[in-house]
């Protein structure tokens, strides 16, 4: 029995994504806040979809983004709303009721490229969500769980033909 087959195509790489727009499954979010002035975002980790028709590059890879909660930033809020199709005058009573309701929906990104200085003061290149629109294959909230038994209610189909006795 093989337990492990090489496939190059499956290897992690840590390069940036080429700039463009990803179909993406936000997987995971948090609440936090800015060191310095105590902004709350939402921090968001995007798995890009694993469907070659709609993303020939970059499969199962991971975006992170960071939204910040201000006056000025609603409108980044609302364009988000409008891309997850989340229906009009949906409320919510907080960052955290944003932050569950939006883990599971799809949505298309454009990722660009931002030039900065490491630490080492070497060029680095980081990859920055730029905007939001709707996905061109859009899949209603999808339920993320890290259980592997969630699926069924958390039971597990086993016929009698695979019971030992």
């Amino acid at each position: 029995m093989v337990f492990m087959k090489v496939n190059h195509n499956e290897a992690s790489s840590f390069e940036p994504l080429p700039e463009g727009e990803y179909e993406v499954v936000i997987t995971e979010t948090k609440i936090d806040k800015s060191k310095e002035k105590k902004t709350p975002f939402i921090g968001m980790t995007m798995t890009i979809r694993d469907e070659p028709d709609i993303n020939p590059v970059g499969r199962k890879r991971k975006v992170f983004h960071n939204m910040y909660y201000t006056d000025k930033t609603v409108g980044m809020f609302q364009a988000l709303f409008k891309a997850l199709l989340i229906p009009q005058n949906q409320e919510f009573e907080s960052l955290e009721d944003v932050a569950r309701e939006i883990k599971g929906y799809t949505v298309r990104v454009k990722v660009r490229h931002e030039k900065y200085t490491g630490a080492d003061g070497s060029d680095k290149t980081a990859e920055r969500v730029h905007y939001f629109i709707q996905s061109q294959k859009p899949v209603m909230r999808q339920e993320i769980s890290s259980d592997p038994f969630a699926e069924n209610g958390g039971q597990i189909d086993i016929s009698d033909d695979d019971l030992p006795f």
